[in-house]
């Protein structure tokens, strides 16, 4: 055993004194498991590296010697210098497709912050000529912090609230609202969805309409209104009227103590009325009608 190591031993010295990459390869080949091998083999790396890569610089030819020796020491400089050569020709294309293909490459490389920068240059640019709302805030969600930011948001907002205010639904207020939650316009956005939301409870008018528009909007003052409705609207579906007689203009007031107190007309099947009657706490409604 001494005697082998003591021979490789000097089949290595012997490489490395040749420093040639035909002296490296044929010890490896040789004694592919000698305690030498390892450092034959990163030596064969910087020889070949020096001698075939460096004359002959490609981004092929980097990746080619980062698959050949990926333990070597001289990966990170391969690595290095195949992104900066990728990166010179992809400044000279100058297109959005080279410069996302480039930072799909290489997220993290070195190049990586000027490359998404050009790219989000290019598409505002490409976004301004378009002048589309939904082009701005598409660009918005790409690059939240570009130098670009404030004028393709400034500029989304006008023009959301100018298809907004034509399409004026509840929707439509909603989702600007949500889209843009500091605008200066967010307060006036969101009367005006309050304003259209309770013009179609009242247009349902039924105890759901109005509790959902009180669970939408609970700090609004209809929502006290919404809530004494839906329990006009329920008292009067549940409790049973003795004969023909039918409630008529049911209104409610809020008590102090929390309590309700209910008030409406009473009126025959033909809509003649027969009297006034208060009921509170929601009592169920008894006989005695005027």
């Amino acid at each position: 055993v001494e005697v082998r190591l003591l021979v490789q031993e000097a089949m290595y010295l012997r490489a490395s004194s040749a420093d040639s990459q035909a002296g490296y390869v044929w010890f490896l080949r040789r004694f592919p498991d000698s305690p030498w091998s390892d450092r034959a083999r990163e030596q064969l790396a910087h020889r070949l590296f020096i001698d075939q890569v460096l004359e002959r610089p490609s981004p092929r030819s980097f990746r080619r010697f980062v698959e050949l020796f990926p333990e070597s020491t001289l990966v990170p400089e391969a690595v290095f210098r195949e992104e900066e050569l990728v990166w010179r020709e992809v400044r000279e294309e100058d297109t959005e497709a080279s410069y996302r293909d480039f930072y799909r490459r290489y997220p993290g490389g070195s190049y990586a912050a000027a490359c998404r920068a050009r790219m989000a240059e290019l598409e505002f640019f490409r976004v301004r000529r378009l002048d589309e709302p939904d082009g701005y805030l598409d660009f918005l969600r790409s690059y939240p912090n570009s130098p670009y930011t404030e004028e393709a948001r400034a500029r989304s907002d006008d023009l959301v609230w100018e298809r907004v205010l034509r399409e004026d639904s509840v929707e439509a207020w909603r989702a600007y609202r949500q889209a843009f939650a500091g605008s200066d316009r967010a307060e006036e956005a969101y009367e005006r969805e309050i304003e259209l939301a309770w013009a179609e409870a009242r247009r349902e008018h039924s105890t759901e309409a109005y509790r959902s528009f009180q669970r939408e909007y609970p700090a609004s003052e209809l929502a006290l209104i919404a809530e004494e409705r839906e329990w006009d609207l329920f008292h009067w579906q549940r409790d049973p009227w003795p004969g023909e007689l039918q409630p008529g203009n049911l209104r409610s007031h809020r008590q102090a103590d929390g309590s309700w107190e209910l008030y409406f007309d009473v009126r025959d099947a033909e809509g003649g009325y027969v009297g006034g009657l208060r009921k509170e706490h929601f009592a169920v409604y008894d006989a005695g009608f005027g």
